[in-house]
């Protein structure tokens, strides 16, 4: 491949500085920050620990609200909604890192642990055993609140209906959500070599993972067990979210304070392709993957974005496709001179 000309570096600058812009691809500043694949912990004193895909620490992100953090969501812009497990509410950050006002966002009341997106924007908040599931708006209005009793943690299937969720015993149950109405339960993790049922996440096949305690569960769309994963001597895995390229997924364990990240499929003992030491003294309750995909909600604020070096590579493309174009229509102009 040949190197660029000056003229054409300076031509596939200038063609980005309008895509920037235009909003193409985000600015400078945001760049530098939530990038996808980076990786969030929720610990304590209101805290969450930034790390980029390699486990290397970016920041401290503080939502100033004290307390244990632990279950986090991102929305279709890719910004940050914490839970504040310990003081009831919820904290937003954007997609650079700064606290979105009103700070809290929303306050759910007793022990907030969880939250679940749809595609409209609108997202659920699961509380811990005996609080109920709440829906508010993108904006922090109160929608509905849902009948399920404990729902510590939950996960929004693709109808945009049926709630998984469970109250931290064994069981993983499910809701409708558009009935307010119990459906049959889905699994039970103590049937399959779990000891609980924390962090949850249904794939794109409609298979779904539960941090089951004593290890990960895995279950088909009926809710068959198919595998679980584990670490030798590792209990409380209770943190649980999915990468953004779909083939594998992060878990925590509260025991030790340490991520690991699995490939899905690769069943068995001590399989993990990456460890991360996220916190220290018990304190690591949440997991969280900028660019994770959900089930239930919006897409990646950055699918089908071009990078910025395949927008310049694009726009080089096009002007050589022209150039060539030009060539052979006054190649066959002289021909037919």
């Amino acid at each position: 491949m040949k190197p660029l000309s000056g003229s054409r570096l300076a031509g596939a600058a200038s063609v980005l500085a309008i895509l920037t812009a235009m909003g193409a691809y985000g600015s400078s500043a945001s760049a530098a920050t939530f990038a996808t694949g980076d990786i969030f912990a929720s610990v304590n004193n209101g805290h969450v620990n930034h790390y980029d895909s390699a486990g290397a620490f970016i920041e401290q992100l503080n939502t100033g609200q004290t307390g244990f953090t632990t279950g986090m969501a991102f929305d279709g812009a890719g910004d940050l909604l914490v839970t504040n497990f310990t003081v009831g509410n919820i904290t937003k950050f954007s997609n650079t890192g700064a606290i979105v006002p009103p700070n809290p966002l929303v306050s759910p009341g007793h022990a907030p642990e969880s939250i679940a997106f749809d595609t409209a924007g609108d997202f659920y908040v699961g509380r811990a055993a005996g609080g109920t599931v709440q829906k508010y708006t993108a904006a922090g209005a109160l929608i509905q609140t849902l009948g399920t009793g404990g729902s510590d943690w939950i996960d929004l299937a693709t109808d945009q209906k049926t709630l998984f969720y469970n109250d931290e015993g064994g069981v993983i149950r499910r809701f409708d959500t558009a009935t307010d109405s119990a459906l049959a339960d889905f699994a039970d993790n103590t049937l399959h070599g779990g000891t609980d049922s924390f962090a949850l996440r249904i794939l794109a096949n409609g298979d779904v993972l539960s941090a089951a305690g004593s290890q990960i569960n895995q279950y088909n769309s009926a809710g068959a067990f198919i595998g679980s994963y584990d670490i030798t001597g590792v209990d409380n895995f209770f943190a649980l979210n999915l990468d953004p390229n779909g083939t594998s997924f992060w878990t925590g364990s509260f025991g030790n304070d340490t991520l690991y990240k699995f490939t899905i499929g690769a069943f068995g003992l001590d399989h993990a392709t990456q460890t991360l030491v996220a916190s220290t003294g018990g304190n690591l309750f949440g997991v969280a993957i900028a660019g994770e995909i959900t089930a239930g909600g919006p897409p990646s604020p950055n699918g089908g974005i071009p990078e910025p070096a395949t927008w310049a590579m694009l726009v080089l493309g096009f002007g050589g496709l022209g150039a060539m174009l030009r060539r052979r229509r006054r190649a066959a102009t002289l021909a037919t001179a």
